[in-house]
């Protein structure tokens, strides 16, 4: 996610934390400009540093006893990712602003893509269990079962 109200602390978290930063290459670019004014008007804490890794479809990573898989998302912006638990994290799924209850993240930005949001929605209904609980960007989380039966925007 490379938007500024997502990334906008990581170069702060990183120098605080010594953690290494990761983020889709194809994201990278607009994530370093995230403490800019941006499209919303709103410029946010400051610029991502630069990556020390690049996440892409089916990366691993773990944190604790949690690993989460990589799944490409592209839609709201062109690196959108998905991560999808395992391990102590079975069952869980953060879905960043790809998706919302009843809907998903915004297309209007640069980079968004309205025929990518749908088609990424519609591939998380595929490879999402339906008990999964997604955790969103932004508001309430919802699960895979009730955005199957309730948002209009995935097709299966």
């Amino acid at each position: 996610m490379a938007h500024g109200d997502h990334v906008g602390g990581g170069a702060a978290l990183v120098q605080a934390t010594g953690a290494p930063y990761a983020i889709s290459a194809a994201d990278e670019e607009r994530a370093r400009h995230a403490g800019e004014v941006g499209e919303s008007g709103i410029a946010y804490d400051d610029n991502a540093p630069a990556a020390d890794r690049h996440l892409a479809e089916g990366d691993v990573f773990g944190v604790g006893t949690a690993t989460f898989t990589v799944m490409e998302t592209p839609g709201h912006t062109p690196g959108g990712l998905c991560f999808v638990g395992g391990g102590s994290a079975e069952g869980i799924c953060f879905v960043g602003d790809t998706l919302f209850p009843g809907s998903h993240g915004r297309t209007d930005f640069a980079g968004g893509s309205e025929e990518q949001i749908l088609a990424s929605l519609a591939r998380m209904a595929r490879d999402i269990a339906p008990e999964t609980n997604l955790l969103c960007g932004h508001g309430p989380s919802t699960t895979m079962q009730l955005e199957l039966a309730y948002n209009p925007f995935i097709q299966h």
